[in-house]
C-alpha cells in the first residue's frame, strides 16, 4: 500500500513513499539540535492551556488534488490520526481522544483528554490528507494514493513493481531543511 493512512504503511523504507515523500507532518524533530521545527502546512503554535495546543496553518497550502489544507482538514486529520483502530503511530503517544476544533479557517486547537505538553513533538505522527478525496475514496483507491501536499505526489503505482513520484509543482517550502523544496523532478521507487 502506499496509501498513508493504509495498513502497509510503516516506519520502514516504504514509508518514505507512502508519508515522507507525499504527506507533510504536524512537527518534525530537527537531528543535529533535537529540536521541534514546523514543516511546510504550519506556520505556527502554541499552548493555550495543558490539554490544548494551537496552530496556524499557512495560506495558500494545498493538497495534490488542488483542495486546500484548512483547520477542517486539520481536524479530520488529527481525529482519523487518533482512532485506535486505524494505523497511525499519534494515538500511540497522544491517546485516543484527541479532537480538533476549528478556531477559523487557517487556526485549530489539538485538545487533549488530558495534560499533553509534548503535542509538538508527537506532531511527527501526524499527516493529513484531502478528507473529501478519502471519504469519497474506496479502500482500493485509498491504498493506491496518498492525496496529501508534501514535496511529492504519487504518479504511478503498481503493486510490487514500483512507485513513480513527481516534485509536487505547488508544494510551499519553508526554510527549516526538513520541509526544503524538492530538487529531483521525478523519482521512481523500485521493489526488489
Amino acid at each position: 500500500s502506499v496509501g498513508a493512512w493504509s495498513e502497509g504503511c510503516s516506519a520502514e523504507i516504504h514509508s518514505m513513499g507512502c508519508q515522507d515523500f507525499v504527506t507533510d507532518f504536524l512537527t518534525w524533530i530537527d537531528d543535529s539540535n533535537n529540536e521541534v521545527v514546523l514543516l511546510s502546512g504550519i506556520e505556527s503554535y502554541e499552548q493555550m492551556a495543558p490539554d490544548r495546543w494551537r496552530w496556524k496553518i499557512r495560506p495558500g497550502v494545498k493538497f495534490h488534488n488542488g483542495a486546500p489544507f484548512n483547520a477542517a482538514a486539520a481536524k479530520f486529520g488529527l481525529e482519523y490520526n487518533a482512532i485506535p483502530a486505524n494505523v497511525s503511530a499519534a494515538v500511540t503517544w497522544l491517546g485516543p481522544d484527541i479532537k480538533g476544533e476549528v478556531v477559523d479557517d487557517l487556526t485549530f486547537d489539538l485538545v487533549c483528554p488530558q495534560a499533553c505538553p509534548i503535542a509538538p513533538r508527537a506532531g511527527i505522527f501526524t499527516d493529513f490528507q484531502d478528507p473529501e478525496w478519502f471519504q469519497n475514496a474506496d479502500e482500493g483507491e485509498r491504498s493506491g494514493m496518498t492525496m496529501g501536499f508534501g514535496p511529492y505526489r504519487i504518479i504511478d503505482y503498481q503493486p510490487g513493481v514500483h512507485t513513480k513520484f513527481e516534485a509536487y509543482k505547488d508544494y510551499l517550502p519553508n526554510e527549516n531543511f526538513f520541509a526544503q523544496a524538492p530538487s529531483i523532478q521525478f523519482i521512481t521507487h523500485t521493489y526488489r
